[in-house]
C-alpha cells in the first residue's frame, strides 16, 4: 500500500509544479512523515516473518494463531501496524490534459 501512496503523492507533486526540484522537495515533505512511522517495525519483526528452522516456523504458527484470536487481534493491531490511518492524502484535483 505504501507504494500506492507515494506513486499518488508524486504525480500528484509532479502534475503541480513545473520544475523538477520543486516536486522532488514537496514530495519528500509530504512523505517523510508517512515513511518514518512506517520504519517503527520491531526488530524481531523481519525474523518472525521469515522464519529458518522448523522450530522457527512451528513458533511463528503458534504466534499467528494466538495473535488472531477476538480480541488479541484487536491489541496486536494497535501495537505493531504504524497507524497509517493518521497519514491524510494531499487532494490534487483533475490532471490537466
Amino acid at each position: 500500500m505504501a507504494h500506492l501512496v507515494g506513486v499518488y503523492a508524486l504525480a500528484g507533486e509532479l502534475s503541480r509544479s513545473s520544475y523538477l526540484q520543486e516536486a522532488l522537495e514537496r514530495y519528500e515533505e509530504i512523505m517523510r512523515p508517512y515513511v518514518e512511522k512506517g520504519q517503527n517495525v520491531p526488530k524481531f519483526a523481519p525474523k518472525m516473518l521469515q522464519p529458518q528452522t522448523l522450530l522457527g516456523i512451528a513458533s511463528q504458527r503458534g504466534v499467528l494463531r494466538v495473535s488472531d484470536t477476538p480480541g488479541i487481534k484487536q491489541l496486536v493491531t494497535k501495537l505493531f501496524l504504524s497507524g497509517a490511518d493518521d497519514f491524510k492524502l494531499p487532494e490534487y484535483g483533475a490532471i490537466p490534459s
